[in-house]
């Protein structure tokens, strides 16, 4: 039988509508999923359980495991081809929307070759690259202050708590002063990567969660950048179609048949994805965002560098 992994990963990042952007993403017929659309298999469940790592003496088929995600996905490509004279081939990929993957490493200590070290030298980027070169890999990223405001809303949301801006300034405060304690000990990318809880990550926030740049430069020097395809959330919810189409172009699977808002049946603001409308439309201290919108400069504009794209300054939406 056929068997797939997935040509594409959706890494990122959590909170910036990548749950969104996948459902949409799939409605071109050469497009698939596994039926969780976040495995977390290569930064998290390799690690966790009887899973241990790729080929590792000792490990229960947890490769395999993670293969047989994807073996819905491989009967329908296994049921499309396209005959071009005595060749029949299949158009169909495949795609892995852990929009933890770009950031959240927390088992790093646990690969070869970073034992022992302060900061990881090998992450889960390296692994796929080892498996599959060719891959694709798509980020889409958010104005890191509300990133992180969508992530307590979501986490306030779904514990009950109710949505408390004064507790979400104590926070944040207390999370920046965490992660400059931090850097002052240690190196920059160490307090990036920190594998043990703190109050800079917490289950309300993860401040490091928005510090996009150097979970980039990082995916940047393990795949060419010809490999990475970035947008933002704010673009793609403007503008579905124009930014599912530039996707689709970079996948190589052109545009899908021309695609308009009325055949995706978008129509209506209201059609936003409920999380980040909410967010979006509840505000924060003023005092707040000031404060995060200045921790998260610096690393905006590393960003800008890395990209060569301003309008990840995000000075507008």
């Amino acid at each position: 039988r056929l068997r797939c992994l997935p040509y594409v990963y959706l890494v990122g990042v959590t909170k910036s509508g990548t749950t969104d952007l996948v459902r949409f993403l799939v409605r071109h017929p050469d497009l698939h999923q596994a039926g969780n659309k976040e495995p977390n298999w290569w930064n998290r469940d390799r690690f966790t359980s009887t899973s241990t790592l790729l080929c590792h003496p000792g490990a229960q088929n947890p490769f395999n495991d993670y293969l047989n995600m994807f073996d819905y996905p491989a009967e329908q490509i296994d049921n499309r081809f396209i005959k071009q004279g005595d060749i029949h081939w299949h158009p169909g990929i495949t795609i892995d929307g852990s929009s933890f993957l770009l950031w959240k490493d927390d088992y790093w200590t646990s690969i070869p070759g970073n034992q022992g070290l302060s900061e990881p030298k090998f992450l889960s980027a390296h692994a796929i690259r080892a498996v599959q070169p060719d891959a694709s890999i798509v980020a889409t990223l958010r104005n890191p202050t509300d990133r992180l405001f969508s992530q307590f809303s979501m986490t306030s949301f779904h514990t009950k708590t109710g949505l408390n801006v004064s507790h979400f300034h104590r926070v944040v405060s207390a999370a920046i002063d965490a992660f400059e304690k931090c850097v002052s000990m240690k190196a920059m990318k160490a307090c990036v990567y920190e594998p043990q809880p703190s109050i800079a990550d917490t289950k309300q926030i993860s401040l490091v969660g928005s510090i996009y740049s150097v979970y980039l430069e990082d995916w940047l020097q393990v795949f060419p950048k010809n490999q990475i395809f970035v947008l933002r959330a704010e673009d793609y919810f403007r503008n579905r179609t124009s930014v599912l189409n530039q996707v689709y172009n970079f996948l190589g699977l052109g545009e899908c048949y021309l695609i308009t808002d009325a055949a995706f049946g978008i129509t209506l603001a209201s059609d936003l994805e409920p999380t980040f409308q909410r967010a979006s439309s509840t505000a924060m201290f003023p005092k707040t965002r000031r404060i995060l919108d200045n921790f998260f400069a610096p690393f905006n504009q590393k960003l800008v560098k890395l990209l060569r794209d301003h309008r990840f300054l995000w000075r507008k939406f």
